[in-house]
């Protein structure tokens, strides 16, 4: 088994891009002091780098996050007790290596010992096969690199050299971050190689001591004062609103990290890497300032944010006596940078440059002062300002060990990730690779490759052109657009006849006339009686002039006679307005005026809400006393309209949504080529007012099968909606997701026995649900249904399986037949695959817009941005959604209900959704409460204690009730708090 060579990163030596001022870091006119010998009888200090390292260690005192490992593979003949010599004359040489760091009188301050005291351990497996030697020693290696510094205890420097066949060896080296750095390992390295070629060669190397230690430069750090200067430039810099970079995540943030992390490398073609340079050259810009401008563009991309900081660390050897020695001289800079969608990669080049330009030049301000003076909020589960890193790192040459040796090294997987995502940039002679390191309590592995891959896009689009627009540049692989193409639009599989919805349903009524159509309590009506009662009623509306596309209200009480007539006024060619007979009399003139109807079918017992509506009104009981004469129904083509549905009217006045014969056929037709059969009994549980409500009405009816109305508020009676589905033998249904987990958790199941067909739909399904119908029913198919009014009922969809119980969340799914789906940004573009976006929808199934409302239609219906043909709309949902890494589409709530708190980007529904699917949990409503406001937590209810405790009682133990009412009161005082500092 080859065994894979890696190096650990995690620190920067200088940036090139300011190689000529630090070159002349002595030379400048600066009030800083040259450092001097720390006197003998002076307690060693930490420096304020040293500090933060060691507060971090305190907080987490069994994590190896702060571990600097590298690992080098040595082929040739290595005298095991010459390379330890080796290693222990620098120790020797460096007193921080042999340093630890102990609190006295509540001060941390370090303690160094007299002469070399690491671990040094030798292992001989080369008495094996090669490959159980290799895993002997990558199981070894895993082990050690993981070891937990104690840092008031031990040694903390460990090496070990490993013999895994003849002139094959692995040497790792590890040790804490607070006594080294990058920079640091440059010069153990030489000096390992100076010491052991000396050795070798019977030459004993002699060691002289720097004149000066990292103490020197700690002791003198603390005596430095804060250059105001450069404080102001970063009060001034990191003024306002810090934004928390909303990176689209694979797990919700943990409160508390557990660091653990891996990378993923790539390495670039040389043609790239020479292309990436002719690059920096034309935009005349350094490697550095170029590739962290194609990171941000990537950050930008992914976050959907303008406004990004990026941390990226610096050394703090400013003076030339510091060159040479080993020690912690890193510190972080913040690089906060206004990256404009509209503005060219050229233009955010200059602003990069000059972002990080000044940012060095007030470098001089540790990271530490920064968050003590700015106090920016803090968390054990963000890092202050920014969470995420980026590096550029020129690989230095590796020296020899001697003629007889050589040595190799790579990146080393610690598995540790001390940031959300970290960038590093490698350069080796003109090559570049770049390794992604990252979160895995944030992220998978694949949702990394691709951005990665991602990242490889942008830089070769913007070597290709370097003035190209920001929003201009897609994120997108070859194989991901393949990928969207099967997603976004579906195989057209079928196509619509000319015909109108009814005719589907009048051959049914010819083909099998004595067939149960509806049933409703004790009533059954045959399709021959549905056909000919629902053309009397067509006769009518013709006779008093109604033509076609004329639209005629419907206001008619939940019955058989809700169906019949709606069946008649679509045999008049005109289309049926649902009015619920509950709807305030305001709303019901509002929708009749609006929609320019021209009569309405009701009901004596109704007909006098209609007096004052100028509109014909119709009952239907006069209807069927009334002789009429039969006339010819006109010939309807699908693109008239069908029905119209008026939206709830939450955010204002409701909007009429005109569905055509096409939009409606396609969406029943669908659901056969979706589902592969149909439904032989339908429960409608929804007033035919609602849009679900079309689900059963028109797939039960044109396929044949019967649909069964249930009574007025049946959801609220588990045991007699138990009974309509036992009694009527229901097959299909859909419900809420809330009433379908009180039907399978308080219903006799056992009486559901004919249930083959359950979609949830109306609201968030959640895994809670899926465990307790698996659970319970697992033999009855259950789909979980998306879609707005404007794709007429339905347009995405999921078949439930068992693993989606134990999933984060359930998806809504994929398109069906005949539906375009994308998901965009704010320029309508698609967003990098796997990150949020808004949720567009095309095809056969959109409506044209909204009736009589040219302005909404507007803003809602914009131009189909990827077709040719300029009548092709997109409607804008509003609701925010991803592509999962299976290509399944998960909801994650809407845009307009997406706020803002302590900077995070907070999905309320979301929110709500994790809520619900707690046990006991009924309904869950998640708020932002400011901190002028106060909340008045009982008003807010939906029942009070009474109502609540009877409700309750019918259902489970009086014990029960009172541990769920004594939550609800600890909920109601803490609640708030709780969320708050989660999100802290």
């Amino acid at each position: 088994m080859n065994t894979t060579i890696v190096k650990k990163e995690s620190a920067l030596s200088s940036k090139a891009s300011l190689l000529s001022r630090w070159k002349n870091r002595d030379k400048k006119s600066t009030d800083t002091t040259e450092i001097t010998k720390i006197p003998e009888a002076v307690t060693v200090p930490l420096s304020r780098e040293q500090k933060r390292l060691w507060f971090l260690q305190q907080l987490f005192p069994d994590n190896p996050f702060y571990n600097y490992s590298e690992l080098y593979k040595l082929q040739g003949d290595v005298q095991v007790a010459l390379f330890e010599k080796s290693i222990r004359l620098i120790e020797d040489k460096h007193d921080i290596l042999r340093s630890n760091f102990r609190v006295d009188e509540g001060i941390p301050t370090v303690h160094t010992a007299p002469t070399s005291n690491s671990v040094f351990s030798y292992y001989d497996f080369s008495n094996t096969a090669y490959e159980i030697a290799s895993q002997k020693a990558d199981a070894l290696i895993r082990k050690n690199a993981s070891h937990t510094f104690y840092l008031s205890d031990e040694t903390l420097l460990q090496s070990t050299l490993i013999k895994v066949a003849e002139n094959d060896f692995l040497f790792l080296i590890v040790m804490h971050h607070i006594i080294t750095d990058k920079w640091s390992m440059k010069v153990f390295r030489k000096e390992l190689a100076s010491n052991y070629a000396k050795l070798v060669n019977g030459v004993t190397p002699q060691i002289e001591k720097p004149e000066i230690q990292y103490a020197s430069y700690a002791h003198w750090q603390g005596n430095q004062e804060i250059n105001n200067e450069h404080l102001d430039y970063w009060k001034q810099k990191l003024s306002g609103e810090l934004s928390t970079l909303n990176l689209p995540t694979d797990y919700p943030k943990k409160a508390q990290p557990s660091y653990k992390g891996t990378f993923h490398k790539q390495v670039y073609s040389d043609q790239i890497s020479k292309d990436f340079f002719d690059l920096c050259k034309k935009l005349e810009a350094t490697p550095y300032v170029t590739m962290l401008s194609i990171y941000y563009v990537l950050l930008q991309k992914y976050a959907g944010q303008e406004d990004i900081i990026v941390g990226t660390p610096i050394t703090k050897r400013d003076q030339t006596r510091l060159e040479n020695l080993i020690g912690f001289f890193n510190d972080t800079l913040v690089l906060r940078t206004q990256v404009e969608k509209q503005a060219s990669f050229s233009a955010l080049v200059k602003e990069v440059k000059k972002t990080t330009l000044d940012a060095f030049s007030n470098k001089d301000i540790s990271f530490d002062t920064l968050v003590n003076t700015l106090k920016p909020t803090r968390s054990l589960s963000v890092h202050p300002f920014f969470q995420v890193m980026f590096l550029y790192h020129k690989v230095p040459e590796t020296p020899t060990l001697g003629d007889a040796i050589k040595i190799t090294y790579e990146p080393y997987d610690a598995g540790v990730a001390k940031f959300d995502l970290t960038l590093y940039i490698s350069e080796d002679e003109g090559s570049l690779m770049s390794l992604m390191e990252y979160a895995t309590d944030l992220f998978d592995a694949t949702t990394i490759e691709r951005m990665h891959a991602h990242f490889e896009g942008i830089l070769t689009k913007v070597i290709k052109n370097p003035d190209v627009i920001l929003s201009d540049i897609e994120l997108q692989t070859a194989q991901e657009t393949q990928f969207y193409t099967a997603l976004e639009a579906p195989v057209q599989e079928y196509q619509i006849a000319e015909q109108g919805i009814h005719e589907l349903i009048t051959a049914q009524a010819l083909q099998h006339p004595e067939a149960i159509a509806i049933t409703f309590k004790d009533k059954k009506i045959t399709y021959k009686e549905l056909n000919t009662r629902a053309t009397r009623i067509a006769y009518q509306l013709l006779e008093r002039g109604i033509q076609k596309n004329d639209i005629v209200g419907l206001c008619i009480d939940r019955s058989e006679d809700m169906i019949i007539g709606l069946l008649g006024i679509l045999k008049a060619g005109a289309a049926y307005l649902p009015l619920d007979p509950e709807y305030p009399s305001e709303r019901i003139s509002y929708i009749l005026n609006n929609a320019f109807a021209k009569a309405v079918i009701t009901q004596k017992h109704i007909a006098s809400s209609f007096e004052n509506v100028p509109v014909q009104t119709l009952t239907i009981e006069a209807i069927f006393e009334t002789d009429v004469a039969e006339v010819t129904l006109p010939q309807v083509s699908n693109s008239d309209l069908a029905y119209v549905i008026y939206t709830s009217g939450s955010t204002g006045k409701p909007k009429g949504v005109p569905i055509t014969h096409k939009n409606i056929i396609n969406s029943t037709l669908s659901r056969t080529d979706f589902y592969g059969y149909d439904p032989t009994s339908f429960l409608v549980m929804s007033s035919v007012s609602f849009d679900s409500s079309k689900t059963g009405i028109f797939w039960s009816l044109c396929t044949g099968g019967t649909l069964v109305i249930s009574e007025k508020h049946l959801e609220q009676d588990i045991d007699r909606l138990v009974q309509t589905i036992e009694a009527n033998k229901v097959t299909h249904t859909l419900m809420l997701p809330s009433l379908y987990t009180h039907l399978i958790n308080y219903g006799d199941v056992k009486k559901l026995a004919s249930l083959d067909t359950v979609i949830v739909a109306g609201e968030a399904c959640t895994t809670q649900l899926a465990a307790q119908h698996f659970d319970t029913i697992p033999q009855v198919k259950l789909y979980n249904e998306y879609g707005p009014t404007e794709s007429t009922v339905w347009c995405i969809a999921h078949q439930l399986q068992p693993s989606d119980s134990n999933a984060s969340s359930i998806p809504i799914g994929s398109p069906i037949k005949n539906i375009q789906v994308y998901i965009l940004n704010d320029d309508a573009k698609r967003v990098p695959y796997g990150t949020p976006g808004e949720l567009y929808i095309g095809g056969l199934g959109l409506a044209s817009g909204y009736l009589n409302d040219p302005e909404k239609t507007a803003q809602a219906f914009i131009q189909h941005p990827f077709d040719t043909d300029v009548t092709k709309r997109l409607y804008k949902t509003g609701d925010i959604a991803k592509y999962r890494a299976d290509g399944t589409i998960e909801f994650l709530g809407r845009k307009d209900q997406q706020v803002k708190v302590r900077g995070y980007r907070i999905e309320l529904d979301e929110i709500a959704q994790h809520i619900h699917s707690a046990p006991h949990v009924e309904q869950a409503v998640v708020m932002v409460q400011n901190e002028t406001d106060t909340i008045d937590w009982e008003n807010l209810a939906f029942l009070n204690a009474t109502q609540l405790t009877n409700t309750l009682t019918k259902h489970i133990s009086n014990k029960e009730v009172q541990q769920i009412l004594t939550s609800i009161e600890t909920l109601q005082e803490e609640a708030v708090e709780v969320v708050l500092d989660t999100l802290d």
